[in-house]
Formats: C-alpha cells, sequence, structure tokens
C-alpha cells in the first residue's frame, strides 16, 4: 500500500539544494521514483481542486485530469490497447492532448507524441516504423490522416471520444483510487 504524503517544504526559506532533497524525497516510493501515472494519481490526491492547466482561458483540476485520462485509458482498452502498445498521438497543444498523455501512461502502453507539422511523407514512414495499435488524433486531422501511405493504417481515435459525461467525483480511500 503506496500512502501520499504532502510535501511540506518552504521554497522561500530552503536552499535550492534542501528544496530539491525535501521534494525529490517526497515523491520516493521504496526508494525509486514514482512513474508518471503514479505522480498524476499522488497530484489528484494532494492536490485535487488545484488547477494543474490551464490553455486559452479553459482550466483543469488535477482531480479532473486524473479522472478523465484514466476515462480515457478505458476508452484505449475497449479499442485493444494493452500495456507496452504503442500509442501515436497527433493532437495540438491543449489539455486534450494531455489527457491522451496520461491516459496512455496510465494504461501502461507506450506513448509517442507527434509533432503536428510532420508532412505526409514524414507521418507515413513515423506510422510504418512504429507500427501502432492505435493513433489518438485531434478531429481536425482525420481527413489529412486517412490520406498518408501508411499500410495498413492503424485505427484512430479522436479528441472526442475523450470527452467523459457528468461531473467528476473521485475518492481516495487507504490510498486507492476509486471514481464514481
Amino acid at each position: 500500500m503506496i500512502t501520499f504524503n504532502k510535501p511540506h517544504f518552504d521554497s522561500q526559506k530552503m536552499s535550492d539544494k534542501k528544496f530539491f532533497d525535501s521534494y525529490y524525497n517526497s515523491i520516493l516510493v521504496d526508494g525509486k521514483i514514482m512513474s508518471v501515472g503514479l505522480l498524476l494519481a499522488r497530484s489528484a490526491q494532494l492536490f485535487a481542486n488545484d488547477i494543474a492547466l490551464i490553455y486559452r482561458g479553459r482550466s483543469i483540476t488535477y482531480r479532473e485530469l486524473f479522472y478523465r485520462a484514466c476515462a480515457f485509458s478505458d476508452v484505449l482498452r475497449k479499442h485493444g490497447v494493452q500495456p507496452k502498445d504503442r500509442v501515436l498521438l497527433f493532437i495540438d497543444n491543449s489539455i486534450e492532448f494531455y489527457i491522451a498523455y496520461f491516459g496512455v501512461i496510465q494504461l501502461g502502453a507506450v506513448v509517442a507524441p507527434l509533432n503536428i507539422f510532420l508532412k505526409e511523407k514524414e507521418l507515413a514512414h513515423i506510422i510504418n516504423d512504429a507500427k501502432p495499435k492505435l493513433i489518438v488524433l485531434d478531429s481536425k486531422y482525420a481527413d489529412f490522416f486517412q490520406g498518408t501511405l501508411a499500410d495498413p493504417f492503424p485505427p484512430t481515435v479522436t479528441q472526442k471520444q475523450m470527452e467523459v459525461e457528468g461531473s467528476v467525483r473521485i475518492e481516495f480511500r487507504e490510498s486507492a483510487v476509486y471514481w464514481l
């Protein structure tokens, strides 16, 4: 069982080294640095209502980011993605990018973000080389992607499938996470 403790340090009163050491020690589990997915779960528990991301006037809390990432992991799982599978992300810089990124990580798959300025030939080469199980893409790029030379073309999921119905409710009990 992992217990998350809220870090107690004041960067204004500590030297840089002490601050770094305090922070570093707060993210260790059994002497190892937490995985990215576990860091997000920790942040959702300790800083639930704090703003995690702000983009173009929209914001999302750590709790909601964690919830939506977990919900998107379920979408990925339903599309056959399993741990260690490769998933390409072709999404503009946005809150949805991070939901997809953490959703892939939470599932244990390998995330490969792509530059949205790639040309068709470059994109086809990456897809053919990476052999992803799935591509997550911004809806506005769907037509562009269908025109690539990749063969066979992997299945795609659009950001519309990241939307979660209802309000966000997560409860933390004994370091286990339940989303309702």
